[in-house]
């Protein structure tokens, strides 16, 4: 029995009110871990509309999000020699912080990577022998995976900023502290950059299941979950003084690439999973709390808005056309399960593959490994006392199970990766399957190996492929290379580490951090290896590949 499990029984046996008890019996059953197949349930998979309601609060009759933002800083830095060690089949570098660091980038020649959840530092190495190219420390925590395209590199930090930065060279070219905290990865695309941040109005309701705060036992051992923000209640009698911000706690920006430029702004319920996603001239964003939107790229206009419960970021076919998992349990079934959502139209829409969700299920994932590192995470940023409200952890831990700044900022969910006719998925959190695009019947699973309620999260990340072959980073320290048309595992790389972030492919190397502050570059020679550059693919973060 774990540490936390014997708290949590503890907590029950010496009479600590029912919550002890409680806690322990309401962990999800272990039941049987059989997929079902596909649902058709048509428009109910898109969730509830709420377009009209969301253009509404970006309208006039309230208060624009903020639009002055004060610059951050950065300074050189150096990384010592000694952190560069070589391999018969390539490089590992170890990074001071020894934090997680989430799926880095390659762009000609070059990696860009952050230096750990607890780190304040940016690199950029060599790909091909790790060595530095340039360095910098910035004046804020918790650097996110970032994005390259058009010679710039950007990415957010937890606490709080927008950076930009020359590709070649590491000159900062601007920055802009948008808010406190900053929980997903900026996404460019036609010489864009698009980010979320908490902007300070209230809170949109989240549209899931009722929320199932922890019992404060348990609450004692996870750390607390806050409530969402609230909008401030105006005197009876008294006319608030000029507009008042919607209910909505975030807001999404479009800024120019090369000069930092607010481009436009507008208020969502909250921060985006993982990133934005961009395809053709519309940008496609989906919460924590499970709402879907779609926005015109070039004004920000909102073309559709669903609280459709979503648990990844969406991948995009066509417009209008899309695919995400989603939360697919009744609110009074105490076990958590989530589903491919595919919807080809308007009136074709479907779930494949309902499956238990473990790493969706917060009463589950408050006894983990990666709960506890969480926790520490966060003390170590600042957040001992638990996540800020601006976080909206009330509705993060009743759609995707997470709860904490970090926990959420590294959180990738199944997401789906698209080749063609095929989807592939670490669905549940345990099992990669590969479903029809057009049917949604099974081609083949994969089980996952590890135990999720002692390791907590998910046991593999979201898929990358290239040359007709999957890799899929696990938690347990392995990276599996497997026939993308079969799944058949063709090797087995020991890394080393708890890989909890997608892996990259590129100049016939496989490139894959860690948990524990390091990246790890498996150089094959194969020039097929290439062309998944960042996570989600590229900087538009489309997670598909062509036929």
């Amino acid at each position: 029995m774990n540490r936390r499990r014997w708290l949590v029984w503890a907590a029950g046996a010496l009479g600590m009110g029912s919550y002890g008890i409680w806690a322990w019996a309401q962990q999800a059953p272990r039941g049987s871990k059989k997929s079902r197949g596909p649902v058709q349930v048509g428009d109910e998979i898109l969730g509830q509309d709420v377009t009209a309601q969301m253009q509404r609060y970006n309208s006039d009759t309230y208060s624009a999000p903020p639009s002055k933002f004060r610059p951050g800083t950065a300074r050189p830095h150096q990384l010592s020699q000694d952190a560069v060690r070589r391999l018969k089949d390539g490089y590992v570098v170890q990074f001071p912080s020894k934090a997680p660091i989430p799926t880095p980038a390659v762009y000609q020649g070059k990696i860009y990577t952050g230096g750990g959840f607890r780190s304040r530092e940016f690199y950029c190495l060599d790909a091909r022998t790790g060595n530095v190219v340039w360095a910098c420390a910035v004046s804020d925590d918790g650097p996110s995976s970032p994005a390259v395209d058009e010679g710039v590199v950007v990415y957010n930090t937890e606490s709080c900023t927008l950076f930009a930065h020359d590709a070649s060279t590491g000159r900062l070219l601007w920055s802009w502290w948008l808010g406190d905290p900053l929980m997903s990865a900026p996404t460019i695309a036609r010489g864009r950059v698009f980010t979320v941040f908490p902007a300070g109005g209230g809170a949109f309701p989240a549209g899931g299941a009722p929320a199932q705060a922890l019992p404060q036992a348990l609450q004692q051992i996870a750390g607390p979950v806050p409530q969402l923000p609230q909008p401030k209640a105006r005197r009876k009698g008294k006319k608030a003084k000029g507009k008042q911000p919607p209910p909505l706690s975030h807001a999404l920006a479009c800024f120019e690439l090369k000069t930092g430029k607010l481009l436009w702004c507008r208020w969502i319920d909250g921060d985006a999973i993982s990133s934005p996603v961009a395809a053709g001239r519309e940008l496609y964003v989906a919460t924590v709390g499970g709402t879907v939107y779609r926005f015109r790229q070039s004004d920000g206009a909102i073309l559709e808005a669903r609280r459709a419960r979503a648990t990844s970021a969406p991948v995009v076919l066509a417009p209008g056309k899309l695919l995400f998992t989603r939360r697919t349990d009744n609110p009074k079934n105490p076990q958590v399960e989530e589903g491919l959502a595919v919807q080809l139209g308007p009136a074709k829409a479907r779930v494949d593959l309902r499956r238990r969700a473990l790493q969706l299920d917060a009463r589950v994932q408050a006894l983990g490994n990666w709960q506890a590192m969480a926790d520490q995470l966060d003390a170590a940023n600042g957040f001992a006392a638990g996540a800020p409200a601006a976080v909206g952890a009330m509705a993060a831990q009743e759609n995707i199970g997470q709860w904490n700044v970090s926990s959420i900022q590294l959180f990738q969910g199944s997401r789906i990766l698209n080749w063609g006719r095929r989807n592939y998925a670490c669905l549940g959190g345990d099992l990669l399957v590969c479903t029809d695009l057009e049917s949604g019947r099974i081609h083949w699973q994969q089980k996952l190996p590890g135990d999720m309620r002692k390791l907590g999260g998910s046991l593999a990340a979201p898929p990358a492929g290239a040359a007709g072959k999957l890799y899929v980073s696990l938690t347990k320290g392995e990276l599996w290379e497997l026939d993308a048309r079969s799944g058949k595992i063709l090797r087995r790389f020991k890394i080393g580490g708890a890989l909890r972030f997608q892996p990259l492919l590129a100049q016939g190397s496989i490139f894959v951090t860690n948990a524990q502050g390091q990246l790890r570059v498996v150089q094959l020679n194969d020039p097929r290896l290439a062309g998944w550059t960042h996570w989600g693919r590229n900087a538009a973060r489309s997670g598909r590949l062509p036929n």
